[in-house]
């Protein structure tokens, strides 16, 4: 049962995926050349590298103060739904110290930063997991879509 489970909820992952994928992902370079602020970005991560976030969330932390001189008041947001989001459950805060000090960093900074318990959830993991400052989302990849949905710009995180 629990096979199924995980085979359906990767084919829900993949045709949500898609429908988010339908907005051309722009770069932090052509969001500061735009004349009018758009109503935000969401960054999106979903590598599957568990170690992904300790170099992802220093480029997002340099992202934003480059958003957010350009474009002061700007709604910024963060998604990380794959192997990497499990860097931000409670267990892993001795091993990922500085991913858990970016991410409350940007928590402060008032950045929302959502993580995807059907992931979780279809890898034996709970949202209770989680740190507290994240917030567990159903799907990433609809999540993601929400935003764009709000006239958000869509940035895919990639490694530099």
């Amino acid at each position: 049962m629990r096979a199924i489970f995980k085979l359906f909820f990767i084919w829900l992952l993949i045709l949500i995926a898609s429908s988010a994928q339908a907005g051309k992902p722009k770069t932090v370079d052509e969001v500061l050349q735009l004349e009018k602020m758009p109503e935000g970005v969401v960054f999106r991560m979903d590598g599957w590298d568990y170690d992904a976030l300790q170099w992802a969330v220093p480029v997002i932390q340099k992202d934003v103060k480059r958003l957010r001189q350009r474009f002061p008041g700007i709604k910024l947001a963060m998604v990380t739904h794959g192997e990497e989001e499990f860097a931000l459950m409670k267990r892993a805060i001795r091993t990922y110290p500085d991913v858990h000090k970016g991410v409350k960093s940007l928590v402060s900074d008032d950045v929302k930063v959502h993580v995807c318990a059907g992931h979780a959830l279809a890898n034996g993991q709970s949202e209770s997991g989680f740190v507290d400052f994240v917030d567990p989302v159903p799907a990433g990849a609809d999540k993601v879509a929400q935003y764009m949905r709000q006239g958000y710009v869509y940035i895919m995180v990639l490694r530099p």
